[in-house]
């Protein structure tokens, strides 16, 4: 996922305690993020119940060459988007503060399309309700189901195992300041972490490791 605002709620949790949402639907046109989050008049979203693959995270194809699965799970995202309206249900809230919500575009549910489409995975930890379709589109053999990959959960753990090694004390996430005064943080996934210097130098002029989101 991408850098955010250290004011947010921070839990290392993509999905925090299930506080219900009892909240109107949140309409209108998408920015999308990545490949199962989108921001909707200005509040991050998070699709329910499924899990597509980070946005720097490569898969392999049917006779292994790798392909940049998280960047085609985004732009397959954009595709259904498309300037359309999009009606999304909160569900509850995350332990980044983003809504979690199941989205519609039109008469499309927009986590049943990109499960189809092999572009993204039952997330059961939170939801069965996609299980079926991941079956079929396993069976089918299209999006990363056509050859191997990582599991996008199991992409975060090894990428937070890579960056806790580096890091002192275990603390992987890399904080700073952008060109517009907001204070973001990285985690080890995301796709300006390796870009971050974190020289001694460089902690001087308001970069900082955390522990946790």
């Amino acid at each position: 996922m991408i850098a955010c605002l250290f004011a947010l709620p921070l839990l290392f949790l993509f999905f925090g305690s299930a506080t219900a949402a009892k909240a109107a639907p949140i309409v209108g046109q998408a920015l999308v993020r990545d490949g199962d989050s989108l921001v909707i008049a200005g509040q991050d979203i998070r699709l329910y119940g499924i899990d597509a693959p980070e946005l720097d995270q490569t898969c392999r194809d049917a006779v292994g060459r790798p392909w940049a699965c998280g960047h085609e799970a985004r732009a397959r995202l954009e595709r259904l988007i498309a300037g359309r309206s999009v009606t999304c249900a909160p569900q509850h809230q995350d332990g980044r503060g983003r809504i979690v919500a199941r989205c519609r575009v039109g008469a499309i549910d927009v986590q049943d399309y990109l499960v189809r489409a092999g572009m993204a995975l039952a997330f059961t930890r939170f939801s069965q309700s996609f299980v079926a379709l991941e079956v079929a589109a396993r069976d089918a053999r299209v999006g990363i189901w056509v050859g191997t990959f990582d599991a996008p959960w199991d992409y975060r753990a090894a990428r937070w195992r890579a960056g806790e090694a580096r890091a002192p004390e275990g603390c992987a996430i890399k904080g700073n300041i952008n060109g517009a005064g907001e204070r973001i943080f990285h985690p080890p996934w995301s796709r300006h972490y390796d870009r971050v210097r974190m020289e001694p130098r460089d902690l001087e002029r308001g970069k900082r490791w955390f522990c946790s989101e």
